[in-house]
């Protein structure tokens, strides 16, 4: 190997931990699967997203940072809730889930199905 141009990094499902420092805009996200570290992210929607799962992306990991360096991508619900925590098994086990298109559901037989 040469050198390493791009990385391909993926997003993780997890919560913010938020910063013991009042009106501080750094915080670290714990993803929800272990083996992954923990990541430093910058928002101003802490309050917001301290009860939710969150999905953050990692940008880079510099070498003197202890952890790497992210960003919040979006909300996915309140944390303990049945939908959210099966959309976070969904996405962490990348998973399809989205829904089926007007034509594969033209394709199915009318109900009642026997």
């Amino acid at each position: 190997v040469v050198g390493i141009v791009r990385r391909k990094w993926r997003q993780y499902c997890g919560m913010l931990q938020p910063n013991p420092v009042k009106g501080s805009n750094r915080h670290i996200f714990v993803a929800a699967e272990k083996k992954i570290p923990k990541v430093r992210i910058e928002t101003r929607q802490a309050d917001t997203l301290a009860s939710q799962r969150i999905i953050v992306a990692i940008d880079s990991w510099p070498r003197s940072s202890r952890y790497p360096v992210g960003h919040f991508v979006r909300a996915l619900g309140k944390i303990g809730d049945k939908a959210t925590e099966n959309m976070v098994l969904l996405l962490e086990h990348d998973i399809p889930h989205s829904s089926f298109s007007e034509a594969v559901l033209d394709c199915l037989p009318s109900l009642p199905w026997t």
